[in-house]
């Protein structure tokens, strides 16, 4: 039933039809990113999921992880793109080398890692 939404949303045009090993990266991610959040999941997983793509398939991305947040399902956004991040997040935690160095509000967390970072630390 949900498979017509899902391609609509993709975006794959004539691929529809084709063997995924045809598909760009590109192509994979948001058929991939399509049908993880076709459902409601008690906690979906994005890794990188708005670095491929075009910036109309990324906005459409991001309202839809957003409408989902607003739904009160967990989402863990796994990013290096800072500005996503203070979007679409409301907590932020810091990894380096595997360990947590910060966690707490999104514009906190952001702004000390910019401090920290334009300082060289």
């Amino acid at each position: 039933k949900k498979i017509p939404a899902i391609l609509e949303f993709a975006d794959i045009g004539s691929f529809a039809g084709a063997e995924l090993r045809t598909y760009s990266s590109g192509m994979r991610a948001r058929l991939g990113f399509s049908v993880a959040t076709s459902v409601s999941p008690d906690v979906l997983l994005l890794d990188e999921v708005l670095s491929t793509g075009d910036e109309t398939f990324r906005a459409k991305s991001g309202k839809r992880i957003r409408e989902m947040a607003r739904e009160a399902q967990a989402i863990v956004y796994v990013t290096h793109d800072l500005e996503s991040a203070q979007e679409l997040c409301t907590r932020v935690i810091e990894l380096r080398e595997g360990r947590v160095v910060a966690d707490g509000p999104a514009a906190s967390v952001i702004n000390a890692y910019k401090k920290r970072t334009a300082a060289g630390r």
